[in-house]
């Protein structure tokens, strides 16, 4: 175990000391490279399973190992996956991370259960997929999809979890789904779908999308397999077989339309709540200014603790671990705060300079805006001065 250590990177030579290491867990670390061929020190490899869990920490680019079996990378900020080929990963979990594709799944042949739950996919394609056909479970919630392109067979998929994305339409292209148990289409905006009668299926959720009324009628085979409803619905909507939905000629441009009114909503509720106001930009200035004087406090503080116990030191060595211990953590926690990048194998006060850059830099940046907000202002207040003053004019004149 080594869980909470504060550990930056792993090189090749980490584990050359441990052949027969089984199970590793590096769960709440402060983690940004792996390098390849880290484990193949471990002779154990070959015949047992091993787990490696680097959960919970910064990595930002993941190369996989090629030896383990499972790999649990979950709640990182995992955007870039090296490809190199795997024969041996079957459990991959990458769930909390900023993964915008898949490509790098052709890989992995053996993958039997794969977490990409809560990343930004916008689409999953069937041939990033084509090697995957062993895949039993895959969990795809709280993503972007807006798409879901599976056209090979999976005949061992039996959990698909597509749940919380922006889907409006599932077809069941060439019988993706004949072997599924388990299928989740909650939370989307899915219109309708075109998926074959399946005796395998168990467990069917379908609510909170926009379903078309129409099409909720040819699915009666789907509704004995449904394991949740719709407790309310919203205006304009009505209930049918326990699902809300919308009786409509044209559903899609229905529903496209219905987006762009909301979003014109939205955009009006802003403006009125004053939050694209100049006044609005100000104050929150302000709120930076203060926040900027208390962060430029704090490095001062880091900085100077810093190079006192480094360069002079404190008789009790415990004591002094401690201390840097306890302003390591702390700089830490600014870091994962303001999602800055940290620098391995250097001195603390290193990245806390970062993170005051970076906190700097966003300041800037809105002190900028809030003066252009400003100056917008201005010009808008002088141009109804000006057409005030024309009106007083031209009333004038008729008398």
């Amino acid at each position: 175990m080594l869980n909470g250590n504060n550990l930056s990177s792993l090189t090749s030579n980490t584990f050359n000391a441990t052949p027969n290491l089984m199970l590793l867990s590096m769960s709440h670390n402060n983690l940004e490279h792996i390098e390849d061929g880290t484990f193949k020190p471990t002779r154990a490899l070959e015949d047992l399973q091993l787990a490696t869990n680097v959960s919970f920490n910064k990595l930002t680019k993941l190369m996989v190992p090629t030896e383990i079996f499972l790999l649990d990378a979950s709640h990182n900020r995992i955007r870039d996956i090296t490809p190199y080929y795997s024969s041996s990963l079957t459990i991959l979990n990458l769930s909390h991370n900023n993964l915008i594709d898949t490509a790098w799944l052709l890989n992995f042949p053996s993958m039997r259960n794969l977490d990409l739950s809560y990343n930004e996919l916008e689409e999953i394609s069937a041939r990033f997929l084509r090697n995957s056909r062993n895949l039993v479970k895959l969990n795809l919630k709280h993503n972007r999809l807006l798409k879901l392109d599976l056209y090979s067979k999976f005949r061992n998929l039996r959990v698909l979890d597509v749940s919380h994305n922006d889907l409006v339409y599932v077809n069941n292209q060439v019988g993706a789904f004949e072997s599924l148990q388990q299928l989740y289409l909650d939370h989307n905006s899915i219109v309708t779908v075109n998926i074959a009668s399946n005796h395998s299926l168990q467990n069917l959720t379908m609510s909170h999308n926009d379903w078309d009324c129409k099409e909720l009628l040819k699915y009666s085979f789907l509704m004995e397999k449904l394991n949740d409803v719709d407790q309310y619905c919203r205006e304009g909507y009505q209930f049918q077989r326990k699902l809300c939905c919308k009786e409509t000629v044209y559903p899609y441009l229905d529903q496209l339309n219905e987006q762009i009114k909301l979003t014109i909503i939205a955009e009006k509720v802003q403006r009125a709540d004053g939050r694209c106001s100049a006044n609005g930009t100000l104050a929150s200035i302000q709120n930076l200014t203060s926040f900027a004087e208390h962060i430029e406090a704090r490095r001062r503080y880091f900085q100077t603790s810093l190079s006192s116990l480094q360069q002079h030191g404190i008789r009790d060595p415990e004591q002094q671990e401690q201390l840097l211990k306890d302003l390591r953590t702390e700089i830490d926690k600014y870091i994962w705060d303001y999602g800055v990048s940290k620098q391995g194998l250097v001195e603390a006060n290193v990245n806390l300079d970062k993170v005051f850059s970076a906190l700097n830099e966003r300041y800037q940046f809105h002190k900028n805006e809030a003066k252009e907000s400003v100056l917008e202002l201005k010009k808008q207040q002088d141009a109804v001065e000006t057409l005030n003053n024309t009106i007083i004019r031209l009333k004038s004149d008729r008398k």
